[in-house]
């Protein structure tokens, strides 16, 4: 098995709390991961998250297109742009 053939992810509380999603996944590709697992746990914070707008969602979901890396996201059979697509109705693009 080659080293590029393994799919490592990171959890994003294991990366600074202050970053914004870009510089997120830019610092978690440097350190050579392949994905960032987004949490949604009892901060009101990342609680947030499940109320985000339509802009917002929108603007996550272009973040982590224009990024090499995914950001897991456990809706059935679906995959980052998927998901975007399905569970938000967002089109590449459409910002």
């Amino acid at each position: 098995m080659k080293r590029e053939d393994i799919k490592l992810g990171i959890y994003e509380k294991a990366l600074p709390a202050n970053i914004d999603w870009a510089t997120r996944l830019s610092m978690a590709e440097k350190l050579g991961f392949t994905h960032v697992e987004l949490s949604v746990d009892e901060t009101d914070e990342r609680l947030a998250r499940l109320e985000w707008t339509v802009a917002e969602r929108k603007d996550f979901c272009q973040t982590v297109l224009d990024s090499p890396l995914t950001v897991p996201m456990r809706t059935p059979g679906a995959g980052t742009w998927k998901a975007c697509r399905r569970v938000w109705k967002w089109q590449p693009g459409s910002r």
